[in-house]
């Protein structure tokens, strides 16, 4: 069995390169798509412990400890559990 591979698929339309910079331009969208849902949950946990002090004036401070406190919680409140 042979394996063939055309090349004519990569040839460029008059001699442009429009194609790689759509392709360039939408892997950037992807990786700032990506960064951007990076952030926001990174963020979010933040935002939340803000909202309860600002409500409760319960002074929890910010710190690696009660972010990941918050994202635990955060977790557990969506999943459903099954007792029975």
């Amino acid at each position: 069995m042979k394996i063939q591979i055309k090349l004519n698929k990569l040839k460029y339309y008059n001699d442009t390169y429009a194609d790689l910079i759509i392709m360039g331009l939408l892997v950037t969208l992807i990786c700032l798509f990506l960064l951007s849902i990076l952030i926001f949950v990174s963020l979010w946990p933040l935002v939340l412990i803000w909202a309860i002090n600002g409500l409760f004036n319960t002074s929890i401070e910010y710190s690696f400890t009660n972010w990941f406190i918050v994202i635990i919680l955060s977790i557990l409140t969506r999943i459903k559990f099954n007792w029975t």
